[in-house]
C-alpha cells in the first residue's frame, strides 16, 4: 500500500486532475487538465461508482475522492 500512497500523493501534487466531489448531491466530477478530458457522475452512475469504491480493497485506507484521483487516471 506504501507504493499506492505514494502514486496518488504524486498525483494529487502534480495538479493536473480536478476532483470535484459532492456526497451530499450524490454527484463527482473529474477533469484532466492536459488532455480536457471531463467525467460526470451523478444518480445511478454515482451509485455505481461509490459502490465499486467502497468494493475494493482501496477503501480501507484511501478517501473516495484519493481512489477517484488514483482510478481516473486510466479513463
Amino acid at each position: 500500500m506504501l507504493e499506492l500512497r505514494k502514486q496518488v500523493n504524486t498525483i494529487i501534487a502534480e495538479g493536473n486532475t480536478i476532483v470535484d466531489w459532492d456526497e451530499q448531491l450524490g454527484c463527482v466530477a473529474v477533469e484532466h487538465i492536459l488532455s480536457g478530458e471531463e467525467y460526470y457522475f451523478q444518480g445511478d452512475d454515482y451509485k455505481r461508482l461509490y459502490a465499486n469504491y467502497l468494493n475494493s480493497p482501496m477503501s480501507d485506507d484511501f478517501s473516495f475522492d484519493e481512489y477517484l484521483y488514483y482510478v481516473s487516471q486510466n479513463w
